[in-house]
């Protein structure tokens, strides 16, 4: 009878281990499966954001070679230089604008004029 009880007490101790881990078990799976959701959202944003990435590259790609497609009607370091030379040569600061010549022109001609007059009136004096 000792031995009887013995071994259904042994039993309720496995019986409650049995349990105990049945619960871990169960709490793993639960816990696995919320970890699941949220590596697979994780994935998702990366993947996200990769397709994201892709398509910045793509837009890079495309303006890169829209700038190397022009990169041949770029001045040379020679042809600045050439154009330089020519502008030093020129000197355009030193051009009269519209209104400058005109102004002048009228400076001219009314000294021309005063000059004139000034002489009719010495030849009558």
């Amino acid at each position: 009878m000792q031995e009887m009880q013995d071994i259904e007490r042994r039993l309720r101790i496995i019986e409650d281990r049995l349990n105990i881990l049945r619960q871990l078990i169960e709490n793993l799976e639960v816990n696995f499966v919320e970890k699941d959701k949220e590596v697979e959202m994780k994935i998702n944003q990366i993947n996200n954001e990769i397709s994201g990435l892709r398509k910045d590259i793509q837009e890079l790609n495309l303006k890169v070679n829209a700038i190397l497609d022009q990169l041949p009607l770029f001045a040379t370091n020679d042809r600045v230089k050439v154009i330089e030379r020519y502008l030093d040569l020129i000197n355009p600061f030193d051009f009269l604008t519209k209104k400058e010549a005109i102004e002048l022109i009228n400076k001219i001609v009314e000294n021309k004029v005063k000059e004139m007059l000034k002489n009719e009136e010495k030849s009558i004096i």
